[in-house]
């Protein structure tokens, strides 16, 4: 459950678009798939097209939340979107997101972006 600080403030979230296997490399270094960049751009253009433009992301400072913002942003009008990359979100849970939608102002951005990896297990 969300607390009452998030009041006025409407969350997305979306996924990191398909990224590589990763064998032999870091896993915050993993890149998107070309194939991945094509998801997040159509989903994206969806978001647009339904009126649902944040205007703020925030996201992991993974390679490919980062490819995923610069895919999506290709679908947005220039500059419509700030981002910020935050590496305590890399893998986070529930207690790290919170704190860093706890910073966030819903006045300044009503509408925000989470823009998150697969959970583990």
């Amino acid at each position: 459950m969300l607390s009452a600080s998030y009041t006025g403030l409407k969350l997305l979230l979306m996924r990191h678009g398909e990224a590589e296997m990763g064998r032999g490399m870091l896993d915050h270094a993993r890149r998107l798939t070309a194939g991945g960049a094509a998801e997040v751009r159509r989903v994206a253009a969806e978001l647009a097209k339904g009126g649902h433009l944040p205007k703020l992301g925030v996201a992991s400072d993974s390679s490919r939340t980062k490819d995923t913002a610069s895919s999506a942003n290709l679908e947005w009008p220039a500059q419509a979107v700030e981002w910020r990359f935050e590496p305590s979100l890399y893998l986070a849970g529930l207690t790290k997101i919170q704190a860093v939608l706890a910073k966030i102002d819903a006045k300044q951005y009503p509408v925000v972006l989470l823009l998150g990896h697969n959970p583990r297990s």
